[in-house]
């Protein structure tokens, strides 16, 4: 019993174990007033559009996309993802950094991808064709990713039973799939992946209790 909970422990960490309960409360608060109210109640009040941050400066759309997702499989996918690289990170970097790293990954994500798609409005043959919507918490777990990726650089190849391999792996076949699918937000992904190296670059320290 005291083996199987420890083998829980390392999946069950405090700050992503409620980033993925506060998200998984604002997945189903978007779908019910989705649907009792109407869409604009929920998923476009609060997702990623580039023309209502930059034109009419509602900021809070940075933060507020990424605990927003288009369907089950949506949120399905990417807290799976988290579930496992999020403890794991936390572990290494203490819950406060971890947080302050995954945050930041969202924010840097979607402000990139807000920034890129007004960059492609304003190239753009027929107006309105980049009018677009953003939802999602993948540029934040791309940050994870990224922490996990320099953590891993910096002890030689492998920690907490992942390695380089697995990690450059996971990544690129995410984008990959981006790459190759159509509605998916590559821009917020790659942004999103390259703070998580810089964050932890600047917030983990082998020489602490957590490498």
């Amino acid at each position: 019993m005291r083996e199987f909970l420890n083998e829980i422990k390392k999946y069950v960490t405090p700050v992503n174990t409620a980033i993925i309960v506060i998200t998984v409360i604002c997945f189903i608060a978007q779908i019910i007033a989705d649907e009792t109210v109407g869409e604009e109640a929920g998923t476009y009040t609060f997702s990623l559009a580039w023309w209502l941050v930059f034109e009419e400066h509602q900021y809070y759309r940075l933060f507020t996309y990424m605990f927003l997702h288009g369907g089950l499989g949506h949120i399905f996918n990417n807290m799976l993802v988290l579930g496992f690289v999020g403890s794991t990170a936390e572990r290494m970097l203490g819950g406060f950094k971890y947080a302050a790293a995954y945050i930041g990954s969202g924010l840097v994500a979607g402000l990139a991808s807000a920034a890129y798609n007004r960059w492609c409005f304003a190239r753009a043959s027929e107006a309105g064709g980049y009018y677009t919507y953003s939802l999602g918490a993948s540029g934040a777990v791309f940050g994870i990713a990224g922490v996990l990726l320099w953590i891993v650089l910096a002890n030689r190849g492998r920690v907490a039973g992942i390695s380089l391999r697995q990690i450059v792996l996971f990544m690129f076949l995410s984008i990959y799939a981006g790459v190759t699918s159509v509605g998916i937000d590559n821009t917020a992904h790659i942004a999103g992946a390259a703070f998580g190296v810089v964050s932890a670059m600047i917030l983990y320290d082998r020489r602490g209790g957590y490498a």
